[in-house]
């Protein structure tokens, strides 16, 4: 487990890890310090949520399209299983599903094989 080494500034406290941390090996490091994981630059933090989900992307355009037309769709899983519904709503991880009897179900974007739209 890491250690905390504690440094004190005049206003504020900080804690500053011994080990490389679980962003991608180093300690991030915002404003000439060291931080435990809070980023403090608005650009990045822009620039991360953006790459989680960004509705500029040509798939998810496509999802968009078929969610607006209320269009069914096919969705094959890795499980080989076929679902047909309606897709109400998508986000970073998940589609949100809703076949013909108005059962719904909740997809993991993960789980795809693919997804087209019913003939």
């Amino acid at each position: 487990m890491r250690k905390i080494l504690r440094e004190r500034s005049r206003n504020l406290n900080r804690e500053v890890w011994e080990s490389p941390s679980v962003y991608g090996g180093e300690d991030v490091k915002v404003n000439k310090s060291y931080s435990t994981g809070i980023i403090e630059d608005e650009h990045l933090i822009d620039k991360l949520i953006m790459s989680q989900f960004d509705p500029g992307l040509p798939s998810i355009k496509q999802v968009q399209s078929y969610i607006q037309e209320k269009r069914e769709v096919e969705i094959k899983l890795s499980t080989d299983d076929l679902l047909v519904g309606r897709i109400l709503w998508q986000d970073v991880n998940c589609l949100y599903l809703v076949d013909h009897y108005d059962k719904p179900t909740l997809i993991w974007q993960q789980s795809l094989v693919y997804l087209r739209p019913k003939a």
